[in-house]
């Protein structure tokens, strides 16, 4: 993220919504995977990552919170179209 950080954003996300976080990061160690799914983190791809992977996850995430309907979620700046 070019002015933040991802885990600092996770933190706030969760601090207002059930929504589900999958982070999709550079940081491959261990330990930052733990510390994302600590913090309210679902799921953590590491780069690089084989599209596939990421379309079964937002899939999979999506039948758990029982959404098969378009919807927006926005957050600040940042709008999320699911459809």
């Amino acid at each position: 993220m070019p002015d933040g950080c991802g885990f600092d954003f996770c933190q706030e996300i969760r601090d207002s919504t059930s929504a589900h976080i999958l982070f999709l990061t550079a940081r491959t160690s261990h330990e930052h995977m733990l510390q994302g799914m600590r913090i309210g983190g679902d799921d953590y791809i590491k780069k690089p990552f084989h599209p596939e992977e990421l379309l079964v996850k937002v899939d999979a995430a999506m039948r758990r919170h029982g959404k098969e309907k378009a919807c927006i979620i926005k957050k600040g700046n940042l709008r999320l179209d699911i459809m």
